[in-house]
């Protein structure tokens, strides 16, 4: 492995263990942000967002520390906005 190589996949990791905010394949849009980064939360997360749509939304496909637009709080709140996930 080269040492750039090593340096992404580094900050990739880095990224996903500090986020907490979800988007889903079939979200349409729909981003979760939850409290902790572990499977069990992005579970959580993916429920809200099926609860919400009213079908699955699937797999997770995009993680951040934010949303906009579209969003919902772990209790099922819905905000323009979520900073500090």
């Amino acid at each position: 492995m080269t040492t750039m190589t090593a340096f992404a996949l580094s900050l990739l990791f880095t990224v996903a263990v500090e986020a907490k905010c979800y988007r889903f394949q079939n979200g349409g849009g729909i981003g979760v942000c939850v409290k902790g980064d572990g499977f069990p939360e992005q579970r959580k997360a993916e429920a809200i967002c099926t609860k919400v749509k009213g079908a699955s939304c699937g797999e997770v496909n995009a993680i951040s520390s934010s949303c906009a637009g579209n969003c919902f709080d772990e209790n099922g709140g819905k905000h323009n906005s979520l900073n500090g996930y």
